[in-house]
């Protein structure tokens, strides 16, 4: 599923998630650190919201 919204300017990339700007799921911390990418159910993913 694309993701809403406009793409950032790589130039000028929002601070911490570079998604946060149009995810429905972000919170305060995305907008601050970039997720460290991890293992979740065997596919890695950089995200804050998936626990």
């Amino acid at each position: 599923t694309p993701v809403q919204g406009e793409v950032p300017n790589p130039l000028n990339p929002p601070s911490g998630c570079s998604f946060h700007p149009r995810c429905p799921q972000a919170t305060d911390i995305c907008k601050q650190e970039r997720p460290a990418l991890r293992d979740f159910k065997g596919i890695k993913i950089a995200c804050h919201a998936v626990v």
